[in-house]
């Protein structure tokens, strides 16, 4: 996907954040129309949409690179494969990399460093410190 239009998380109209994915849009109202999820698609007007600027640098919003930047910055990501099994598969959040740093006493930076291998992102990735987080 080419860097074209804004980022944007969007939320379905409930107020559990499991219901979120990341599109890329021209305007708010092109994003909320992408929503989807779990081929459930809601109330275009109960979807939630919020913009994400920081993954406008991006490709591809859900490419392994903006992963490991969401990672970074305190969102939870999905769809990790750890053929040790050490990471959650299901939902993985810098806690958890913080833990496999703790429970294999390595850096915090080796295991990001695990974590871009296993998603195939770019390591260093480009999450700066100090960046804001969301």
């Amino acid at each position: 996907m080419s860097r074209t239009g804004k980022t944007y998380a969007l939320f379905g109209d409930d107020e559990d954040s499991e219901n979120g994915m990341v599109v890329r849009a021209d305007t708010v109202g092109q994003a909320k129309a992408q929503y989807e999820f779990n081929n459930f698609t809601a109330d275009f007007t109960k979807v939630r949409a919020q913009r994400v600027p920081w993954l406008d640098e991006y490709d591809d919003p859900n490419g392994p690179d903006a992963l490991m930047a969401m990672l970074r910055h305190g969102w939870w990501i999905t769809g990790i494969q750890d053929p040790a099994g050490e990471l959650p598969e299901e939902c993985l959040t810098k806690y958890d990399v913080e833990d496999y740093a703790k429970d294999h006493s390595i850096g915090l930076e080796r295991a990001y460093e695990h974590v871009a291998e296993l998603l195939g992102a770019a390591y260093p990735d480009r999450y700066k410190p100090g960046e804001k987080e969301s």
